[in-house]
């Protein structure tokens, strides 16, 4: 019909697609697994941050482990400390004296009229007394040929004791070197190193090893045999059971070769020949008597290089011995409990300090001064100190 309007051709509508349930299960499943992938993406980032985080700590914690160490390395390394300054110690000389080079010197001490000194060697072994600033004698007695002289002290008021090498005996002289009496040795071993610790009443011994031994001199009163009367009986009685001299700085070695002993403000200082083990020491122990370990070493190499060719090629033979100490004429006692108690009682300046050697051409007035050095102070003493070490651990 004409003016009517054609109507559109309905559009077939589109069919939805029906899934079985096999299908929507498996959709479904897919649907999930893509839930779970973008979970753990978003999960991981953070987590990948931490990690990071923590090596970056663990990075830096290991870095300043490090410089702490090499900081600590470095302080014990260097310059020492106080504490350094005081185990090792050098000389100052502050006045230089003749010594007669034919004196094989073995033991040197004070009493009230001057310096006494022993000397050794068969058929040359001699206690005399010593004008210092000349290096003659101004008097002397000849032990026999037999005897071989020793450690020298002052062990009461005006007895000078001397002790001999392997003979077994010691002899008190007074001090015009009359022979008072020949006694005994009390300790076995051959005989080194001998020094009175007034303090106490103590007279140490040395054998020559590093053992320090300690005896008490004992005048005992006894009737005579004959014509009636009373006489003096000296007798050496044992204090304590003899100690090992040791380091614990040189991880409690034992300090071999232990040989002439000088008091000096309440420590006791030793020479040290470890002639059974062919070494030399040219430095001085310091000594704490009453525990027999080392508080420290004065080092005396400086001395060796000032004597004579004859002694700087056969060091082994000449070698640093004798150590003498005077005391200020004003100290009194107050001053000298305040020394044992001092730690730097090896500086201190409460009297002179005397050294030389086995034929040595000077002896010495000495100052203790600190030793400025770069080394370690345990090590300097290893490498510097002729010592009979094991070694270190």
């Amino acid at each position: 019909m004409l003016g009517s309007r054609r109507r559109p051709l309905a559009t077939p509508a589109r069919r939805r697609k029906v899934l079985s349930p096999r299908e929507t299960k498996q959709q479904r499943d897919e649907e999930e697994t893509k839930k779970k992938k973008s979970a753990v993406v978003v999960v991981a980032t953070p987590n990948k941050q931490i990690i990071l985080l923590t090596i970056i700590i663990i990075i830096v914690i290991i870095i300043m482990v490090f410089f702490f160490f090499f900081f600590v390395f470095l302080m014990t390394t260097t310059i020492p400390s106080s504490l350094g300054q005081e185990y090792l110690q050098t000389i100052a000389i502050a006045r230089s004296y003749p010594h007669e080079t034919s004196a094989f010197t073995q033991g040197l001490c004070f009493a009230s009229d001057g310096l006494y000194e022993s000397d050794g060697l068969y058929g040359h072994s001699r206690v005399r007394r010593v004008d210092v600033d000349s290096g003659t004698s101004v008097a002397e007695t000849k032990l026999h040929d037999r005897q071989f002289g020793e450690g020298l002290s002052l062990v009461a008021d005006g007895v000078l004791l001397q002790l001999t090498w392997r003979e077994k005996v010691m002899i008190e002289w007074d001090l015009t070197l009359r022979k008072l009496r020949t006694l005994p040795q009390p300790f076995p071993g051959e005989g080194w190193g001998v020094t009175l610790d007034d303090t106490k009443g103590i007279v140490y011994f040395t054998d020559g090893s590093a053992r320090l031994h300690a005896y008490r001199r004992s005048p005992v009163v006894s009737p005579r045999n004959k014509g009636g009367g009373q006489e003096e009986e000296i007798r050496y009685e044992k204090v304590r059971e003899p100690r090992f001299v040791v380091d614990p700085k040189l991880q409690g070695a034992r300090i071999e070769g232990l040989n002439e002993l000088e008091m000096v403000n309440g420590e006791l200082w030793a020479n040290v020949y470890p002639m059974r083990h062919h070494k030399a020491s040219n430095c001085i122990a310091r000594i704490d008597p009453d525990t027999a370990a080392v508080k420290g070493w004065v080092d005396l190499n400086l001395l060796v290089t000032l004597q004579s060719r004859k002694v700087q090629t056969h060091r082994l033979n000449f070698v640093l011995n004798g150590i003498a100490f005077l005391p200020d004429e004003d100290e009194n006692e107050n001053d000298h409990q305040q020394q044992r108690n001092n730690t730097s009682a090896a500086s201190s300046k409460k009297g002179r300090l005397f050294v030389t050697g086995k034929e040595w051409d000077f002896m010495y007035h000495v100052d203790v001064v600190p030793f400025a050095t770069e080394t370690n102070p345990v090590d300097f003493v290893r490498q510097r100190c002729g010592l009979h070490l094991p070694p270190p651990r």
